[in-house]
């Protein structure tokens, strides 16, 4: 349990399989809280649901924001709900406009 007692902030991580749930799963092995970011609430839910039903210390602690960190007032919202972080994880990509 090496990441017991912590709370990580991993951005980007609203997909089943992404690398951000990936990253998730591991900290969450390793007995961390999770923030998780991502854009679409309905898919950042499953992926709390998968991290819960894997149980293990973590599994109440693990919530997701539903957010666009593209701008600057987009980071505002994940860093006040996540309070005190420990770990972050920027894995947030860049969505580029073709206009």
């Amino acid at each position: 349990m090496e990441f017991a007692g912590k709370t990580a902030l991993v951005t980007g991580s609203g997909a089943i399989g992404g690398l951000g749930h990936a990253t998730a799963r591991g900290l969450a092995a390793g007995g961390a809280g999770l923030v998780l970011t991502g854009t679409d609430p309905q898919r950042g839910a499953r992926v709390v649901q998968d991290l819960r039903a894997a149980g293990g210390e973590c599994a109440g602690r693990t919530r997701f924001v539903a957010d666009d960190l593209s701008d600057s007032a987009g980071v505002r919202q994940p860093a006040e709900d996540a309070g005190a972080v420990d770990i972050l994880i920027n894995n947030a990509s860049a969505r580029r406009s073709n206009h």
